[in-house]
């Protein structure tokens, strides 16, 4: 095997808004040096991504101010990078898109974006074509937007799906235990987890779906006055959503659950996972909880239909139908074993198709594809 090109890459972040993903971030490039490459992760909140002495990773933060935008020689951390000396630098998300360009210029170095969500100005996407070297969509449709709108040459940008640890979810308790026991005419004890818990997780954003998930739960309520439900993450609608579960008489029956270091806590603990979202930028929760065997729920968004197949492996309801939601999970709870055939399928599409292992591979190939590129004197397309 060839020795690798990109031997130090630089992780840009921003801040994670949902259960896991501090986890996750740490974890990949926990395993970058496992594997003799080197890693320094770059965000707006290190304290999030802070690993503990027995997992150490160099962690810096960056500046959220706009005076410390403007000057960034300025920041102690840019000569903490120049010194790290890095083969590439890997920006995680188009909104930090900006950034990127800034270090890849100042620190003379290649860049790669990864585009996981819709970009609301794709026209305005900042991208130094000098520097930049590939940008990676999670999604065909993502892609296609990119092409299209953002006016991306196509041979920039490579469809690289995202990767799920599947065996960090193995143990995970089967999903919908108590409705089996009730069926078959056993009284349900609580303490035993035996009342079903439907739960949503993602950020307290608009478009992540979180309300049009309560609405749905108002209805299930009305035909299941028993079910608890969850919504996990944390945001700036955390007040909003509150409200509207007060309003809909939901707040005896509704969790909130602001962040918790691991998914995998969450996902054990619910029956039915459900993700309404409206936009895409939510691919890595779902596969966590195919990974953890749940059934799910999702909308019908680009990249959700490259990851659950209707009826096969989860449902997939119209976006922003309420009614249609409600009949999923309806379905779910009164079906108990289509629900865990579901659960089952979510599982092995997501250990053969999309495990951390298969994305490790995609992503080390891009890297030296880019760093590569760069030293055969390729700079961007104009």
């Amino acid at each position: 095997m060839a020795d690798p090109v990109a031997r130090k890459i630089v992780l840009i972040e921003g801040s994670p808004t949902t259960a896991g993903e501090a986890e996750a971030t740490l974890e990949f490039a926990l395993r970058l040096q496992a594997i003799g490459r080197e890693a320094v992760l770059l965000c707006d909140h290190p304290s999030s991504v802070a690993g503990d002495p027995r997992r150490p990773v160099t962690v810096l933060g960056y500046p959220t101010d706009l005076l410390g935008r403007i000057f960034w020689w300025r920041w102690p951390g840019l000569e903490r990078l120049a010194s790290f000396n890095p083969d590439l630098l890997h920006a995680r998300g188009h909104l930090q898109a900006r950034l990127a360009q800034i270090l890849a210029s100042r620190l003379q170095r290649p860049y790669i974006l990864s585009v996981q969500s819709s970009v609301q100005s794709p026209k305005h996407l900042p991208v130094d074509r000098k520097w930049l070297r590939l940008i990676l969509a999670s999604s065909d449709s993502l892609r296609e937007e990119l092409v299209n709108d953002a006016k991306i040459p196509r041979d920039l940008v490579r469809l690289i799906p995202g990767g799920v640890d599947v065996a960090a979810f193995r143990g995970c308790r089967p999903p919908l235990r108590g409705q089996t026991a009730a069926l078959a005419g056993r009284p349900r004890d609580p303490q035993a987890g035996e009342i079903p818990v439907v739960a949503s997780v993602a950020p307290l954003v608009r478009g992540s779906g979180h309300d049009v998930f309560l609405r749905a739960c108002r209805e299930v309520l009305n035909h299941r006055p028993e079910i608890q439900f969850l919504i996990a993450g944390r945001g700036p609608e955390s007040g909003s959503l509150r409200r509207l579960a007060h309003h809909l008489g939901l707040a005896a029956s509704t969790t909130f659950v602001d962040y918790v270091e691991e998914s995998r806590a969450i996902l054990n603990a619910i029956d039915v996972f459900v993700l309404a979202a409206v936009e895409e930028g939510y691919g890595r929760i779902v596969l966590e909880a195919m990974a953890c065997g749940r059934p799910v729920i999702v909308s019908g968004v680009g990249s959700f239909y490259s990851l659950v197949r209707d009826r096969e492996s989860g449902l997939i309801v119209p976006q922003h139908d309420v009614p249609a939601l409600a009949r999923a999970i309806l379905e779910l709870l009164q079906n108990p074993g289509f629900a865990q055939d579901l659960a089952q399928q979510a599982h092995e599409r997501a250990r053969d198709e999309f495990s951390q292992d298969a994305f490790l591979r995609r992503i080390l190939e891009v890297y030296d594809e880019a760093v590569s590129a760069g030293t055969n004197g390729r700079t961007g397309q104009p």
